[in-house]
């Protein structure tokens, strides 16, 4: 796969090049030209909580679950720390084992359309309730532990 991608980059970079000299005198006229406040701002913004895949989710909340259970993720009403384990007993899940999928309300809606975002971080609209809306905050949103697990996802 290395070998094809590079030789693909190096014909690339061929036809560049190729095109460069072909209309160099094209380009110059160009810049020479150009206003530099008309540029365009190109958004780079980028949403890496929705980079990873809904199965990819369970099995990181698994994992974690299962290896780091006694981290403390938040203060309690009370003051205690309360630990991963503590916290997901709080929300109803007393077996991480036993998560997936469609218990969380994961699964795209078979009524979503392409343009109609649907929003799984909101109290008031996700599938799977406010259970996944929490678990999700706390794994996917950098204010929780300094954002620990969503860099370690």
């Amino acid at each position: 796969c290395r070998s094809a991608c590079r030789q693909r980059l190096k014909i690339l970079g061929k036809k560049y090049d190729t095109y460069r000299i072909l209309n160099c005198d094209l380009e110059e006229q160009l810049s020479a030209a150009a206003d530099m406040f008309a540029m365009q701002k190109v958004d780079t913004s980028v949403r890496l909580a929705t980079a990873c895949n809904a199965r990819d989710f369970v099995r990181f909340v698994k994992q974690k679950a299962g290896q780091n259970g006694g981290d403390v993720v938040k203060q309690g009403d009370d003051g205690c720390a309360v630990t991963l384990t503590q916290y997901m007993q709080e929300l109803g899940i007393q077996d991480p084992r036993t998560l997936c999928v469609e218990t969380l309300g994961l699964m795209p809606s078979p009524y979503a359309t392409l343009y109609r975002h649907f929003d799984v971080f909101s109290k008031m609209r996700p599938r799977g309730g406010e259970k996944t809306a929490k678990l999700l905050k706390l794994f996917l949103k950098r204010t929780h532990l300094k954002g620990k697990y969503f860099a370690e996802l």
